[in-house]
């Protein structure tokens, strides 16, 4: 058990070297575990890589265009695979209903400052499209 759990140990620093290199988020132990690394650098194992990259944006709660464009950008980076096994996920619904609050919230301030209140509820539905998500509720009045 301790050459196993060595061994095992061994494997996750060479997938944390293959990880060195910023352009890859992700590697493959010999055991299939995939691992991760966040934008902060940790390494983790919990998630796919669909779902961290929806963690991370939802706790950034950072709406704007740069933002959304750099997260439609990192989900086009992921696997056919990757972006339909997030489909289903609790994150993924979380994601969906953060975009319909976020446009609930921009529909409010319309009465403040209606030209950008609708730009920004367009950009959240574009948003969402981008994301495969269809919510009938996401539409400008």
């Amino acid at each position: 058990t301790e050459k196993a759990l060595h061994s095992a140990e061994l494997a996750a620093e060479q997938a944390r070297r293959e990880l060195d290199d910023l352009t890859q988020r992700a590697a493959t132990l010999p055991d299939g575990t995939k691992v991760f690394r966040d934008k902060t650098g940790k390494f983790c194992t919990a998630y796919t890589a669909s779902e961290t990259l929806i963690t991370e944006f939802l706790s950034e709660k950072n709406w704007s265009q740069q933002s959304l464009d750099i997260f439609i950008a990192s989900w086009t980076k992921l696997s056919v695979a990757e972006r339909e096994a997030a489909a289903q996920t609790k994150r993924m619904q979380r994601l969906h209903d953060s975009i319909y609050k976020q446009f609930l919230q921009e529909k409010a301030f319309a009465s403040i400052d209606n030209e950008k209140a609708i730009s920004n509820q367009q950009k959240l539905i574009a948003f969402a499209s981008a994301l495969d998500i269809n919510d009938a509720r996401l539409v400008l009045e």
